[in-house]
């Protein structure tokens, strides 16, 4: 596994995703060769369940990409988890979160 330093300035991008449960926020960001070392979430009012949740899988993404795991692999242990708001799109916001991941590494 591959130890890595963060540089000062990262380049990322945000993908606003629509949910049945409100708009998510997607911030992915990138290292000067276009390797995926930084994910995060926000969506839902600052402290809630729902951000702490999402607070802690993103910060376990950021160290699994640190590390060297793949983004499919990343992405593959996300999609498709099903939860009581799900819509036609996304099963559930880790779904979406796996998908919308995926999507971001292969630039779609």
């Amino acid at each position: 596994m591959q130890n890595f330093k963060r540089p000062k300035i990262m380049k990322g991008a945000t993908r606003k995703i629509k949910l049945q449960c409100g708009t998510m926020y997607l911030i992915v960001n990138r290292t000067e060769s276009g390797e995926i070392k930084e994910v995060f979430v926000r969506m839902g009012k600052g402290g809630s369940c729902f951000q702490v949740t999402t607070g802690v899988v993103t910060f376990l993404l950021t160290r699994m990409l640190r590390k060297g795991i793949s983004v499919e692999e990343l992405a593959d242990c996300l999609s498709g988890f099903r939860c009581g708001n799900a819509d036609e799109e996304y099963k559930s916001c880790m779904d979406a979160i796996g998908r919308e991941l995926l999507k971001e590494h292969r630039g779609e």
